[in-house]
């Protein structure tokens, strides 16, 4: 995936100017940059384009994006219901539940958990999602230490078992140490 001299700006402010990069096919790149750098600008544009080209795509964004009136389980499972079996779609969920410490949570509502585990919940539904590319906007946000250590280890197992193109954006160099193959600081 390769991007050439991007420019964004909102109400006649730039964030991104000639912007380029290539992102090495089944690797983890991750950015570092502070706030208001447009990193989650950049994984929006990223996602709409890659999206209109055909490529499947799954995003944790920085906020967990749960439906209220679902289940953790179901939150997990509905997006994989529309490319699998329902029965493979609800076993998938349940491993990825387990890797994020879940399991006794399942049929709990987004309403009773603590913010932590929402953003645990989002991660999972992002990484069983079996997209080329991966999307992770401060994905680990809310998320315990230790807790959030296993996490990442999990996630960088994985994505190289699955060769995702993974990009992940945050503020924290301890986190893109742990699951990047390469980093970028600023934008």
């Amino acid at each position: 995936m390769k991007i050439e001299k991007l420019s964004i700006a909102f109400n006649g402010k730039k964030v991104l100017s000639d912007f380029s990069i290539e992102f090495e096919d089944g690797k983890t790149t991750g950015f570092l940059a502070p706030s208001g750098f447009g990193k989650t600008t950049l994984l929006n544009w990223i996602c709409e384009n890659e999206m209109k080209k055909g490529k499947s795509v799954s995003f944790a964004f920085q906020e967990p994006r749960l439906l209220e009136g679902a289940t953790v389980l179901e939150n997990v499972a509905i997006p994989l219901k529309n490319i699998m079996a329902e029965k493979e779609a609800i076993e998938k969920a349940h491993v990825f539940l387990k890797a994020m410490n879940l399991s006794d949570k399942e049929n709990s509502l987004p309403a009773k958990l603590s913010g932590g585990e929402k953003q645990r919940v989002s991660l999972a539904r992002a990484l069983a999602f079996p997209s080329e590319i991966l999307l992770l906007d401060e994905a680990f946000n809310s998320i315990d230490e230790k807790t959030k250590a296993e996490i990442i280890s999990f996630t960088k197992s994985l994505l190289k078992r699955e060769g995702r193109t993974t990009i992940f954006v945050t503020r924290n160099e301890k986190e893109a140490e742990l699951l990047c193959d390469s980093i970028k600081k600023g934008l």
